[in-house]
């Protein structure tokens, strides 16, 4: 009887526990997916809306400008024309530029 009562109150404070325990949302791992598939244009459409969330913690708003920085630098790679890739590559100098201020 004793062992049931414990066993009942350690599974009450479980999932009292388990509720309010939720697992993180993985924004960095996120934006890896389209920007290594070439999609470079929907990984910072990603960053600006986890940029702009409420929710997003202090430290992921922290690192967004390196991550539009190194998202435009590696999609640059695949522009022909140098003009285009140079205006790609001056904004990703500009989104280090803020980053390093922060």
């Amino acid at each position: 009887m004793r062992s049931r009562l414990l066993t009942s109150v350690a599974l009450t404070i479980w999932f009292a526990c388990s509720g309010s325990l939720q697992a993180a949302e993985p924004y960095l791992d996120f934006v890896q997916g389209p920007r290594q598939r070439g999609y470079s244009d929907y990984a910072i459409l990603y960053l600006d809306r986890i940029g702009a969330a409420p929710n997003t913690p202090a430290y992921i708003k922290q690192v967004i400008p390196y991550q539009k920085a190194m998202t435009l630098q590696e999609s640059s790679k695949s522009i022909r024309s140098p003009e285009k890739q140079l205006e790609q590559l001056n904004m990703a100098l500009a989104y280090l530029e803020e980053f390093v201020k922060a």
